[in-house]
């Protein structure tokens, strides 16, 4: 793959790990008190609402509502696609409501480690020897960025053991094919980004409405202001995640993006004076070479 269109998909990638990393710093502020689900819904519905007017945009120029290419088995993919990525959310919160953020989260946030042998063996892709280092690193940097209390390995120790830690693993897992199959339907498939991004995130908002309904403990009627600026940030994430997927493979965009961990951390250390910001340094510190090595010229 050319140099240029790698630096532009990086930077598509790069832009969405900002994005996030704020949004997640946001949401950590204002959200925070939230039921998963509930927040889960709201902001994919505030997302959909500020994007709409952007695929309506994009159809109005010419772009299709769906490929000519697809046909029931592409549908079906789209399908399966949403789904895995609800159950990612659904199984990383039910990982967090058995054990503690200390030991899920970093296990949680490997999932780039397992894109690299499904988009090889599965699309049939190349990543350069440099690149996969870079991937290893960025996904460290990541781990370190969510690291916090004693022992730095016991999540993985606690993998056998734990099933909070191994429902962790397997929201990882699931995350890594979302992440591959977004890759297939924005390039092998060549699904419109801005119909994607609605799809995507309509979808599911009506999968966990049920869900959230049973969670529905809060009046968010004194936050709409909250909740818009953050179905803004939803929308403008996603957006920049659909290019990225659509223009670099997904083991070098699912890294970078993942690097939202990072912004998150080194935010919330700087303005929240939270603990452990040495390893956070330390895990920019990574992250930095990480990409150096992913986006380099191949």
């Amino acid at each position: 793959m050319p140099f240029d269109v790698v630096s532009v998909g990086s930077s598509y990638a790069l832009a969405a790990a900002a994005v996030w990393g704020v949004f997640l710093f946001y949401f950590k502020r204002n959200l925070g008190d939230y039921p998963p689900t509930v927040a889960l819904v709201l902001t994919s519905v505030f997302g959909v609402a500020w994007y709409l007017p952007v695929t309506g945009y994009a159809l109005w120029g010419g772009a299709s509502v769906v490929p000519s290419s697809f046909g029931v088995t592409q549908f079906a993919f789209a399908a399966l696609t949403v789904v895995l990525f609800a159950l990612a959310l659904l199984t990383f919160y039910a990982a967090i409501g058995r054990g503690t953020v200390s030991l899920v989260t970093p296990i949680s946030k490997i999932h780039p480690v397992f894109v690299v042998p499904m988009e090889v063996l599965v699309l049939g892709a190349h990543v350069a020897p440099l690149q996969v280092v870079g991937i290893v690193l960025a996904t460290v940097a990541v781990y370190l960025a969510n690291y916090s209390g004693d022992g730095l390995l016991l999540p993985l120790r606690r993998l056998v053991s734990s099933r909070p830690a191994q429902l962790g693993l397997l929201s990882a897992v699931l995350m890594a094919l979302v992440n591959v199959s977004q890759r297939a339907l924005l390039y092998d498939f060549a699904m419109t980004p801005q119909v994607w991004v609605v799809v995507k995130n309509g979808g599911v908002a009506l999968l966990l409405a049920p869900l959230a309904a049973r969670r529905w403990s809060v009046d968010v009627r004194g936050n709409l202001p909250t909740l818009a600026v953050a179905g803004l940030f939803v929308a403008t994430g996603e957006h920049l995640v659909a290019l990225a997927y659509a223009g670099i493979p997904a083991s070098v965009a699912a890294p970078l993006i993942s690097l939202q961990a990072i912004v998150a951390v080194v935010l919330a250390g700087v303005l929240l004076d939270e603990d452990d910001f040495l390893i956070r340094l330390v895990a920019a510190l990574v992250a930095i070479l990480g990409i150096a090595f992913v986006t380099l010229p191949q």
